[in-house]
């Protein structure tokens, strides 16, 4: 005990040495309210919930609030929501309290809440209706004939998951009426998609948001506007459609062009690894987009409502698979049952929304004949969330992904390598492969 208390006393002697008493005495005090500051402000931030009698769906700890597994790959962000979303609904709680560092955020389970969110939403995503016509569409197929050829031709010799990139790139080009830098391109997608310390802390606070990821195809945008301009051009494509230029419908339509072609890419490769597993699914399929196009012949754009199972095998894959698994929604206008708190964010877990057992019969099992009975409720229907981009990613996606299975299936069966599991990367945001699945497409001789 004395040879400790000699020690210490030691070591305040040395740092005499070196700082006058007032100067170590009001750092001492500094340092000692800033600790208690700190603690203060920590006790304050995670007892948000508990003063408005709202249930935390998990313990937080600073300074990552629930967010620790996430940020550090022990969980995915969509699984992770995925099973809070899924006790809220066993415990039969209508909502649950999460800190995402110290961000107060509600994670919504009820029906009828997330039902007046999607009604709100509505009413704020006009602006993107009337960007992609069927004149649009019809003008880009007629010339996607190329497009289609190249991708079936290096399907057997290349990695399917660069060429379809690269069809969705080009066919992206078509629709919109641009030409991006792939290279950029893919560096864009890389960072939106990366889970990261800082992508989160950007979720909690907008302020800190990164709007370099759209920086190249925003200036592609420019400069083809520029020169439409200059050379008095005008288009049949999603660019000549924008009824408001500004940098926000600009930056927006980058938004948008980024999406689409990450979204088709991720969904096409999903759905045909589900087709690789049931053979009576894919030859059912198959036999629908044999006799259609042995009757009407060329491609055109009516014929995709003229094939049902092949919208089913879409919406089956969207739903087991949702391109966008997780909502976050900003507290901007009093909703009905909600806090009327501007500080809390919202969570939406689209992927526990649409693979529970409540919401859909046998969810983890492939089956499109549940979208042909046309039961299918829409609000519990959400792949591509229900933000202002989500009718638009929704058209465009759905689009790109039938015109590829098309494409493919009209010359390849797939395969899969037997024993193959699919297993998730947690490393991502969204719902993605760890490693592509092992498919092969093996030429059918008509």
């Amino acid at each position: 005990m004395s040879t400790c208390s000699a020690s210490q006393h030691g070591i305040l002697e040395r740092i005499a040495n070196y700082i006058d008493e007032k100067t170590f005495f009001t750092a001492l005090v500094s340092i000692t309210f800033f600790v208690l500051f700190l603690f203060l402000y920590i006790l304050h931030a995670y007892t948000f919930f508990g003063k408005i009698r709202i249930k935390d769906c998990a313990t937080p700890t600073a300074p990552f609030g629930n967010l620790s597994d996430v940020i550090f790959h022990n969980d995915s962000w969509y699984m992770f929501l995925r099973k809070h979303y899924n006790r809220l609904r066993r415990k039969k709680l209508e909502y649950g309290g999460l800190y995402l560092f110290f961000k107060p955020s509600m994670l919504i389970s009820d029906q009828a809440l997330i039902e007046r969110l999607i009604l709100y939403q509505k009413e704020n995503d006009e602006i993107f209706d009337n960007l992609i016509s069927k004149d649009v569409i019809q003008n880009a197929l007629e010339k996607m004939d190329p497009i289609f050829e190249e991708c079936n031709q290096l399907l057997t010799r290349e990695p399917y998951g660069h060429i379809f990139y690269k069809f969705f790139l080009n066919t992206s080009e078509l629709l919109f009426g641009f030409i991006v830098d792939e290279k950029y391109l893919q560096n864009s997608i890389k960072e939106i998609t990366s889970s990261s310390f800082k992508k989160y802390f950007s979720i909690a606070y907008s302020c800190f948001n990164n709007k370099n990821p759209y920086f190249y195809v925003k200036a592609s945008i420019q400069r083809e506007l520029e020169s439409r301009k200059e050379n008095d051009i005008k288009q049949n494509d999603i660019l000549q459609n924008l009824s408001k230029v500004d940098s926000t419908a600009i930056e927006n339509l980058s938004e948008i062009f980024i999406e689409n072609i990450f979204y088709s890419t991720l969904s096409t490769i999903l759905c045909l690894y589900e087709l690789s597993q049931d053979d009576t699914i894919q030859e059912e399929l198959v036999g629908e987009i044999r006799r259609l196009f042995a009757k009407e012949g060329k491609m055109q754009f009516e014929y995709l409502d003229r094939l049902p199972y092949m919208d089913a095998v879409v919406k089956e894959s969207l739903r087991k698979w949702p391109p966008v698994p997780v909502e976050v929604i900003k507290n901007e206008q009093d909703i009905e049952g909600l806090p009327k708190n501007k500080n809390i964010l919202y969570l939406l877990s689209i992927y526990g929304i649409q693979n529970h057992q409540d919401n859909f019969v046998d969810p983890e099992q492939y089956d499109p004949d549940r979208f042909l009975e046309d039961n299918v409720k829409e609000t519990l229907f959400l792949p591509f969330g229900i933000g202002p981009h989500r009718e638009i990613d929704r058209r465009l996606t759905t689009l790109n992904i039938k015109l590829a299975i098309i494409s493919i299936l009209s010359m390849y069966k797939v395969t899969i390598k037997s024993g193959y599991h699919l297993e998730l990367d947690k490393t991502k945001m969204y719902i993605q492969p760890k490693n592509m699945p092992p498919l092969h497409f093996e030429f059918i001789n008509h």
